[in-house]
């Protein structure tokens, strides 16, 4: 019977077995944030970036300020456009 690791979360300070924590393999170690804290922080990440108010141009790579609410990139004349 193999036995499993425990570590400390860094983020809620939980013991929690190393199943339970997203292995790396660049490292060759487990974060140090248990899988439900990882999810946690990806999902404000992400909503950040969506509630930015600077989006990266695709033409000329700049970040610029988003001209209004009303951009909608799924209009092709949208798209092709570079606000300078």
């Amino acid at each position: 019977m193999s036995e499993i690791g425990y570590k400390i979360c860094e983020a809620c300070k939980q013991e929690k077995a190393v199943t339970d924590f997203y292995f790396r393999k660049d490292s060759g170690k487990y974060r140090t944030a248990c899988k439900k804290c990882k999810s946690v922080v990806t999902k404000e990440q992400i909503a950040q970036r969506v509630n930015a108010i600077t989006k990266i141009c695709t033409h000329c790579n700049i970040e610029k300020s988003v001209p209004c609410k009303n951009f909608d990139l799924t209009k092709p004349e949208d798209q092709k456009r570079c606000f300078h």
